[in-house]
């Protein structure tokens, strides 16, 4: 795999360790905490491009008794935005006449089509709301136009050059006056919600309301995988809070972690690791309607759903492993981009695969299907922060059936037709745009870790920064000594590493859950990546993330 260099973010080496990491990261230690505050970070709905005239029409058709239709992506941002809408309008602003539906992942793909819209208009719906999708559905906006129906999109993706001609276009990246681009599907739909809320609702039942929907925008915010700043960062930390009081547990949650097992404090890890796999699983290989209602439904119907998302999240896992497995023997080293396609890949699986060989190679990444009964091939994308799969995209936009995505993740489909074509396209991109990327992969590093700054309190000092995500995450270390001891033992066909290393007087124990490779042997000095935790003693615990030496050997842990 291509090797890696240590990239230390500046800072003054003679402060503190939580100021050292907050300069670092551009954070003002004086205003750290109050950065979580959600008064003072959120932006105010009103400031998103058409929100008002979208609620105003919402409001119309539920005073009219007109049917709605939310169309959602199949996603667990999609499905935690059709869930908020869906108890939005069960529980806090009754109205019966709302409907939810789903594009089908492996006949359909990704968002909206024409098809839908000819279905809807038979079921007499007038409003159509999208969530997580929308934005870049400009035939399908001027369908729904001929059809009578008012389309309202919320969306958080990137747009087109053009905007869909739809009745209201409700995005953060159209909206000029809005502070936060980076929010999420869900996040959108929670301040339409905020904004319904605010003028429906009596005034003194506002707040437990919105307070009521908020875990969904913090399972969407972290199991999307947008960046955990800003408001992003707020809306996390105050739905962490009001998981971890059993008076604001909402049911969905309750369900969740009782099915799981979950009894520990409720982190960012459950969600992004347990209950967002699990949500995704139902849209990825089956129906999303079965994580809808895991979501939506209580106690035995609940769990029933719960446990079909359960042996999804299985089958996936081993689908995933076995298109992994094959797509590592397909990579050419040599080329600038990964590009690999096959017949046996799942099209839910795909984007999960790119990440990973993303993640090892450094390079902008295609895995693709290829489906000679659709006749197409269908491919995720995901990039590097050197990379940017809009700018591929765009680049090879004739050639594509339909795209979209944002700077680190995309998704496409070619004719078979056109793919022939479309591969020269790529290699014209990368002979053009990526021949000049890193030959190593840049591990960023917040600061060495002094001695004096190795105790039991070094945990709840880091711990100031979570809740931790993406662009936000677990403070990184770098650690220097010699190996005093070593161990290992095979946990479900893993070996799991412990050893020791002897810096300064401080005899520090490592944990390594997995490596490439293991070259060192007792005696010898090495560098250590690292994050810090805890065992079930909850004690101390460094967990490695790289190991390299002076003398050139490194490798990669997880």
């Amino acid at each position: 795999m291509i090797p890696f260099h240590i990239v230390l973010r500046p800072h003054d080496p003679h402060l503190p360790i939580i100021d050292r990491i907050a300069q670092g990261r551009n954070i003002d230690p004086d205003n750290f905490r109050e950065s979580l505050s959600l008064r003072k970070t959120r932006g105010d709905p009103l400031l998103l491009n058409d929100i008002q005239k979208g609620v105003d029409r919402i409001i119309q058709a539920y005073t009219t008794n007109e049917r709605i239709t939310i169309f959602a992506d199949y996603d667990v941002d999609g499905v935690s935005s059709a869930t908020l809408l869906s108890l939005l309008f069960s529980e806090i602003i009754p109205y019966p006449h709302v409907h939810v539906m789903f594009p089908d992942r492996l006949e359909d793909g990704y968002g909206i089509k024409t098809k839908h819209l000819d279905q809807i208009k038979t079921w007499g719906s007038t409003v159509v709301i999208t969530v997580d999708n929308g934005i870049t559905s400009l035939i399908e906006a001027d369908h729904a136009r001929s059809l009578g129906i008012d389309l309202i999109i919320t969306d958080h993706h990137e747009p087109l050059s053009r905007l869909p001609n739809a009745y209201a276009v409700i995005n953060p990246r159209c909206s000029t006056t809005y502070p936060h681009r980076d929010i999420c599907g869900c996040a959108v739909v929670y301040k339409l919600a905020c904004v319904l809320i605010d003028q429906l609702v009596p005034a003194n039942e506002r707040s437990r309301r919105k307070t009521y929907l908020l875990p969904l925008v913090t399972l969407a915010t972290v199991a999307d995988i947008v960046p955990l700043h800003g408001e992003n960062r707020a809306l996390v930390a105050q739905g962490l809070s009001l998981m971890r009081q059993s008076e604001h547990l909402p049911p969905w949650l309750k369900a969740f972690l009782d099915f799981l097992g979950i009894r520990k404090t409720v982190d960012t890890y459950h969600l992004w690791f347990m209950i967002g796999p699990r949500i995704n699983a139902g849209g990825r290989i089956a129906s999303p309607y079965d994580s809808l209602n895991a979501l939506i439904n209580r106690d035995n119907k609940a769990h029933h759903f719960l446990h079909t998302l359960d042996v999804l999240n299985t089958e996936r896992k081993a689908m995933q492993q076995k298109a992994y497995d094959l797509a590592r023997t397909m990579v050419d080293p040599t080329r600038d981009m990964v590009m690999v396609f096959h017949e046996s890949f799942h099209e839910g699986i795909v984007g999960i695969v790119a990440g990973k060989l993303c993640e090892q190679w450094y390079k902008l990444t295609m895995v693709g299907k290829i489906d000679t009964h659709k006749w197409l091939m269908t491919a995720s994308l995901r990039s590097p922060d050197y990379a940017n799969c809009i700018e591929f995209l765009d680049f090879v936009s004739d050639l594509t059936v339909k795209s979209g995505g944002h700077h680190h993740a995309g998704g496409l489909s070619v004719s078979l037709d056109n793919l022939d074509a479309f591969l020269e396209r790529c290699k014209t991109y990368e002979h053009k745009y990526l021949h000049n990327r890193p030959r190593s992969k840049p591990l960023i590093v917040d600061t060495h870790l002094h001695p004096d700054e190795r105790d039991q309190t070094l945990l709840a000092t880091l711990d100031q920064f979570a809740p931790y995500g993406e662009a936000n995450p677990q403070p990184i270390l770098l650690l220097t000594g010699k190996i005093v001891s070593y161990r290992e033992y095979q946990r479900d066909e893993k070996i799991m590493r412990f050893f020791s290393i002897l810096t300064d007087t401080v005899r520090i124990p490592v944990v390594v859950r997995r490596c490439e490779r293991w070259d060192w042997q007792e005696g010898e000095t090495i560098s250590i990546v690292w994050t810090i935790g805890k065992n079930r003693e909850w004690l101390i615990q460094y967990i490695a993330s790289a190991i390299f030496s002076s003398d050139g050997k490194q490798c990669m842990c997880e």
